[in-house]
């Protein structure tokens, strides 16, 4: 007569189809975190690197501009000549001495950013002050203006978060919030402002903007971006398979802090957009130009769609954000 237990008859068999399928389901969660971990690593390592090496082109450009004043082209070339670089960059691209443009691994999404508000935009890198360079006067393309449209307050505005501050022709945001206008303005146009940033971690005007479901689902910010070295950011905002982001890692573009420019005192705000071309003055001189919108986003992101929408709005995403708007005209 046998003694063996049912216990020991079952382990004879080995392991249930059941059990087996457990096992796998348990191994691919654990693989999927630790790659998961592994990738975020990776992209910390990129963007730090990329930050690293902007700021090195940067001092670069500024040492060149003042042994040549009132010159503004220059390539890599010239800066490695001139004993300004150690070697050409592989991570950006000098196109003239007020344009650096991301390239190599700073490209096609290929940088996340550290979190500094949900979704963030919060990609950032840590906050660093950057000697302005003197920004060349730039010939925009004429455009055709739609009517002017002075957006009134407050009941034009869609709070999507936060709670602005309404005024007259002011809104004051104090805290992270994001806004945009009810009425569609087009997707061309000039969008002038009065800003006045007294502190916190930078703001955004949302261009080219659309909602889904009362929420952001694409558009463009213009950004006085203070944790991104302190610079202007044009930044892209668009659903994407696979992640839960809008906006891209990648800036679409980035220029310096014009001099003089000082927190607490109001700056015009200008931006005209037309066709695929966008150029930013701020106080009457013109600091940024992306000639073409949809080769720099898909430089920047090529998953993500080229906003096309007809809004346009403002944004903070640091808690303690202190900005007013005032007198915002779509013409």
């Amino acid at each position: 007569m046998s003694t063996t237990s049912p216990a020991a008859r079952r382990d004879d068999r080995g392991a249930t189809i059941f059990e087996i399928i457990v096992a796998i389901v348990i191994l691919g969660i654990v693989a999927a975190v630790v790659v998961f971990a592994v990738r975020r690593m990776d992209e910390s390592a990129q963007r730090e690197a990329c930050t690293s090496d902007l700021k090195t082109v940067e001092k670069a450009l500024q040492s060149w501009a003042a042994l040549n004043p009132g010159q503004h082209a220059v390539t890599e070339t010239d800066l490695v000549a001139g004993q300004f670089l150690e070697g050409e960059s592989e991570l950006h691209d000098v196109l003239d001495a007020n344009t650096v443009v991301p390239a190599g691994r700073c490209t096609a999404g290929s940088v996340a950013a550290a979190p500094t508000s949900p979704s963030s935009n919060s990609p950032t890198t840590p906050a660093t002050t950057v000697a302005p360079t003197t920004v060349a006067p730039t010939t925009v393309a004429p455009t055709t203006a739609s009517p002017t449209t002075t957006i009134p307050q407050p009941g034009a505005w869609n709070v999507i978060t936060g709670a602005p501050t309404m005024n007259g022709a002011a809104v004051t945001i104090v805290g992270a919030a994001t806004m945009t206008n009810q009425q569609p303005m087009g997707s061309n146009g000039t969008l002038a402002v009065s800003s006045t940033f007294t502190r916190g971690s930078g703001y955004g005007i949302w261009l080219r903007t659309a909602l889904v479901g009362g929420a952001i689902n694409s558009g463009f910010t213009f950004q006085w971006d203070v944790g991104y070295g302190n610079k202007f950011v044009l930044r892209l905002w668009g659903p994407e398979r696979f992640t839960p982001y809008l906006e891209c890692s990648v800036p679409v573009a980035v220029a310096p802090i014009p001099a003089g420019m000082q927190n607490a005192q109001p700056h015009a705000v200008s931006i005209t957009l037309s066709g695929q071309a966008l150029t930013a003055s701020i106080d009457g001189a013109v600091v940024m130009t992306v000639p073409n919108l949809t080769s720099a986003s898909k430089q920047a992101c090529p998953n993500k769609p080229v906003p096309t929408g007809e809004l346009v709005g403002s944004r903070t995403w640091s808690y303690d954000t202190n900005v007013t708007f005032t007198d915002l005209v779509y013409s």
